[in-house]
């Protein structure tokens, strides 16, 4: 089997062949892993021909419904880097522009952008087996530091190569693998893909204030390229909690392996990715961000209705469109402060007479912004406590108390185009915001 393996400095780039792999009925959870007893001389796994079935494996499954996390999976990180992602592929000379050359003092930001090979491109859908396999690794590299943190890079710590572990989850096209992740809370997903575009260095800084340098031509971009040419589909794990202060401030690792061949599961949905992030361009501030397929479509206009804690009414925010290529767009809302209370949210998306929802069940919360949960399934606080949205606009019932029959819980993917805000009350202007 052909492959190619691509480094740049420290950070690898791998890309091989596909093959496809049988895929097995999902799991109800996580499968906790067995511990090894017997450890090398210097305290690393001895090789087993298995990938490790660390705290993150599962075995490939089918993949929820679009945008819903499945087993904790996206986390909010991995959305948002997701998300960057496709802003990046949709509209990439305007998203060097906008966003990422203010951060580029060494001259080198020009070096980006050839307009023979990087095109704008299609936005790329998440791929859960790929998201278990990138988490999977992250899980490694937490557990084996010892091996990692040298530049043992993408194959795992017991040997296994990385095209076998990934393998073991879906047919895969590429891998990039950081080690050291620029940026911290909501602009981890920003500043990891900036970093990964501009594919050089990236310094020591604050959650916001990073800057970059030594960026590398397209022809020896192997991160950048595997985002924009391997990227149909694609999943990303993030590890958070390695002690690395030493090295890079607020730094932490991420793994994404990349898929080039479209997606069947969300063939007929447009929003690809969606969520808050917060803005590169000012401090403080997060916005709402949705990516989205455009190619055969008539896409119109979208927004996100945004539901305050304890309210039962959504608040809409009208989402503009900041840059329309040919297969792709990016909608985005206004900047907003960020917040001081956890907030729910779900985007939508009008085309072609159509009302698309992401998620399509359930709702985002603000993670993040005072804010320690990323999904949840019903509107509200208490688990007893349903919202049922009917099919008339805007038309609310609180379901009572039916912590003893879950089973009458609905939910809200029944109903996917009812739209909860179209007019709203108790002084909630339509398209205004809460303090």
């Amino acid at each position: 089997m052909f492959r190619t393996f691509i480094c740049v400095a420290a950070v690898c780039v791998l890309a091989a062949s596909v093959e496809q792999v049988e895929k097995v009925e999902c799991p109800n959870s996580l499968n906790p892993a067995a511990k090894v007893e017997e450890e090398t001389p210097n305290g690393l796994r001895n090789h087993n021909p298995e990938p490790p079935k660390g705290k993150y494996y599962v075995e490939p499954c089918d993949w929820p419904e679009n945008g819903v996390p499945g087993d904790s999976m996206p986390s909010y990180d991995e959305r948002s880097i997701g998300t960057w992602m496709n802003v990046a592929r949709i509209g990439f000379q305007w998203f060097r522009d906008t966003y990422l050359c203010p951060r580029i003092f060494d001259g080198t930001c020009t070096k980006i952008f050839d307009t023979c090979r990087m095109q704008s491109v299609a936005p790329g859908f998440w791929n859960h087996n790929l998201n278990r396999a990138a988490r999977a690794h992250c899980e490694d590299v937490l557990e084996n530091p010892a091996y990692y943190r040298p530049g043992g890079g993408h194959n795992d710590a017991n040997g296994t190569d990385w095209y076998t572990r990934v393998s073991k989850f879906s047919p895969v096209s590429a891998e990039i693998y950081e080690n050291f992740a620029p940026g911290g809370g909501i602009n981890r997903g920003s500043m990891t893909v900036f970093s990964w575009m501009c594919d050089g260095h990236h310094e020591k800084g604050t959650d916001f204030h990073i800057s970059f340098s030594g960026c590398q031509t397209d022809c020896c971009a192997s991160r950048r390229d595997a985002i924009m040419n391997q990227g149909s589909q694609f999943g990303c794990g993030v590890g958070a909690d390695r002690d690395v202060q030493e090295d890079y401030s607020n730094s932490f690792v991420v793994t994404c392996d990349l898929l080039d061949k479209k997606t069947e599961k969300y063939k007929d949905r447009r929003i690809a990715l969606a969520s808050h992030v917060g803005d590169p361009l000012q401090e403080g501030k997060y916005m709402y961000l949705a990516t989205v397929a455009t190619s055969g479509a008539d896409v119109k206009c979208g927004r996100v209705y945004e539901f305050p804690k304890g309210k039962s009414k959504g608040i809409e925010i009208p989402l503009n469109i900041l840059f329309a290529g040919p297969k792709g767009a990016v909608y985005g809302s206004e900047s907003f402060n960020e917040l001081t209370e956890c907030r729910s949210y779900y985007f939508e998306i009008d085309y072609d007479n159509v009302t698309e929802r992401y998620p399509e069940s359930g709702y985002f919360s603000t993670y993040g912004m005072n804010c320690n949960s990323n999904w949840k399934e019903i509107l509200g606080d208490d688990p007893s406590i349903a919202v049922i949205v009917g099919s008339v606009v805007g038309a609310f019932v609180l379901a009572g108390a039916l912590a003893a029959t879950t089973a009458l819980l609905v939910r809200r993917r029944r109903n996917r185009n009812a739209n909860p805000a179209a007019d709203a009350e108790s002084g909630e202007a339509r398209g205004g915001r809460l303090p």
